[in-house]
């Protein structure tokens, strides 16, 4: 009712925009923000907010449960702080993740904002207000990852006071293979562990960077793995049921449409989203089908997997051919 009260009449201005989010308790620890900006005035949401969310929150979750009350019956989780999890025995004997704290020490230390521009400053990638934008026939620019940085430099971060909505916030979201610079550095966490998790992932990475107010409309496809390195997110998710495929960048759909949605009833084929904050470091498993939109609250990086989930008896053939 807090989020939807600050909506007004239904097109907010920006000035609208940031109280719409509103504080947890101050947390005592140190944030690392790897050098990328943190936005303190967009927040991640009342407590109680977090505990109508619907997407449950684990802490160092055990194998069986995440597969059988999550991953099997295709339920969201997000499982927090999941990237410093360390694997039990048997994973650390099945897939040599001895290795594990230097691994996951590595990418953090490779993604901080001024190692990233001077290894890879050079590096291309396509800058675009919805991830893929080419392949809808929607514009983008091709620029240098030096360029790109010196573009989130240049955005105004500061809180506005008129009603002049925020403009738009581009992002880069590009598939890497097993051949690109930055490929290397991202692994399956072990909480995910396919060996455990009967599941198959492509060769195939999704890397992102962005702005506050940047983001992914909703899209589904196969199931996926978030994984937050640094920055916040906001995610909403509806099920396969109500599912949306979207064009529309996040912040204008957060904007125009949520509004919407939320004043109409909420029914079994009009539900109202899900939500969850995804804090650093925190692992969101979203289901195959199921529809998500992001909205970034800091400056971002992180990555995604897809993957298909399967029984234990089929491999990777069978799976295919099924």
């Amino acid at each position: 009712e807090d989020w939807c009260s600050s909506f007004n009449d239904g097109r907010p201005g920006w000035s609208n925009l940031r109280p719409v989010i509103d504080q947890l308790p101050a947390d005592s620890r140190e944030v690392d923000t790897g050098g990328w900006f943190r936005d303190t005035t967009l927040q991640t949401g009342t407590e109680q907010e977090a505990s109508l969310s619907g997407v449950d929150q684990l802490f160092n979750p055990m194998e069986d449960k995440l597969i059988y009350q999550y991953m099997a019956v295709e339920k969201p989780v997000l499982v927090k702080r999941g990237v410093f999890q360390k694997p039990n025995d048997y994973a650390k004997k099945q897939s040599n993740t001895d290795n594990w704290t230097n691994k996951w020490e590595r990418a953090l230390s490779q993604m901080q904002k001024p190692t990233l521009i001077e290894n890879h400053g050079e590096s291309r990638f396509r800058r675009e207000a919805v991830p893929y934008s080419h392949s809808y026939g929607l514009p983008y620019q091709n620029v240098s990852l030096a360029e790109f940085m010196h573009y989130l430099s240049s955005l105004d971060y500061a809180p506005h006071n008129d009603a002049t909505p925020p403009a738009q916030r581009d992002i880069i979201f590009q598939k890497l293979s097993e051949g690109d610079a930055l490929y290397p550095f991202f692994h399956v966490p072990e909480v995910f562990d396919p060996l455990l998790k009967h599941i198959t992932n492509s060769t195939e990475v999704e890397w992102y960077t962005g702005p506050p107010l940047g983001g992914t409309p909703f899209q589904f496809g196969l199931s996926i793995i978030d994984v937050a390195l640094y920055g916040r997110k906001r995610w909403f998710l509806l099920p396969p049921l109500a599912a949306q495929y979207s064009l529309k960048p996040a912040h204008k759909w957060l904007l125009d449409d949520y509004p919407k949605l939320m004043s109409l009833p909420e029914s079994s084929t009009h539900p109202h989203p899900m939500m969850v904050v995804q804090e650093p470091g925190d692992i969101l498993f979203v289901p195959q089908l199921w529809s998500a939109c992001s909205i970034f609250l800091d400056e971002v990086v992180g990555y995604q997997l897809e993957f298909r989930y399967a029984a234990s008896h089929f491999s990777t053939e069978d799976w295919n051919s099924v």
